[in-house]
């Protein structure tokens, strides 16, 4: 009987890097690096010089950046 072939998952499918948060977000890339210095940003991820978003994070991060209006 033959093994299964091998099928590799990518660990970082759930994730952005700096850029494509910025591009999704519709902000520079200064923008993002200062309000994560300002801690005002989605959380982040730091992997040896590889920063990431994840998407997860963003999603809450931006679900709680609503203000006024009607809470429907």
């Amino acid at each position: 009987m033959q093994q299964p072939a091998f099928i590799p998952t990518n660990p970082f499918v759930d994730y952005w890097t700096v850029q494509e948060f910025c591009d999704a977000a519709g902000v520079a890339r200064r923008t993002a690096d200062r309000w994560h210095q300002q801690r005002r940003g989605p959380r982040r991820t730091k992997l040896g010089k590889r920063v990431l978003y994840c998407k997860r994070d963003v999603t809450n991060w931006l679900e709680n950046q609503t203000e006024g209006g009607d809470p429907r």
